[in-house]
């Protein structure tokens, strides 16, 4: 008796493991690419989705969300999502038409502003002030203690909540003040992102 109890424990334990959900994220480049692939690491997230990164299709945004596009309709793939910059002092030539294709085709967008960097400073700190892409970079290394483009991703999540508060904190300040997207830098939609795979 005791040997059939342990033999139906161990077919429980054992049993078939739900389907993960494909999303496929397009990014510019490898900073974007080193923390995806370290987010999709967590548990919580590996359990339930199977990330695919793509770097080197496209370095704007209309490039990226176009390939998404195509992606899209792949029977394989459940969601797709592409994660760009603005830039600053020279926006992106095509950023709001990229805007309005992903829309339209329903590719998910995290749009950090002025670049990436500032999702990464909000790790750090809280901040309103205006940034252009130099003085992103410069101050994330700086907060970082790094060089480079490369991250190391276990400096990064110890700090997400902290990150989401200060990315939402920015949001509404820009709400408050009335600058609205691409006007609102410094400022991060990857909460978004975070929130849809779990990791926030």
């Amino acid at each position: 008796m005791a040997r059939q109890s342990r033999t139906r424990s161990l077919l429980r334990r054992t049993g078939i493991r739900p389907e993960r959900t494909t999303l496929v994220v397009f990014t510019e480049g490898y900073t974007e690419w080193d923390y995806i692939v370290g987010l999709r690491r967590l548990p919580a997230v590996s359990t339930r989705f199977s990330i695919e990164i793509k770097t080197g299709h496209g370095t704007d945004p209309l490039t990226l969300v176009a390939n998404a596009v195509k992606s899209s309709t792949e029977p394989e793939v459940d969601e797709c999502w592409c994660v760009f910059d603005v830039e600053s002092p020279t926006r992106h030539e095509h950023l709001m038409e990229a805007m309005a294709l992903a829309r339209k085709h329903g590719v998910h967008v995290a749009v950090s502003n002025p670049c990436f960097e500032a999702w990464l400073i909000f790790h750090s700190e809280r901040r309103t002030t205006h940034l252009s892409t130099a003085d992103a970079i410069a101050r994330s290394e700086h907060l970082n203690g790094r060089t480079g483009k490369r991250i190391a991703i276990s400096d990064y999540l110890p700090l997400l909540t902290k990150a989401v508060e200060n990315a939402e904190y920015a949001t509404e300040w820009h709400k408050r003040n009335g600058t609205n997207f691409p006007d609102d830098n410094p400022s991060s939609t990857m909460p978004d992102f975070l929130r849809r795979i779990g990791a926030a």
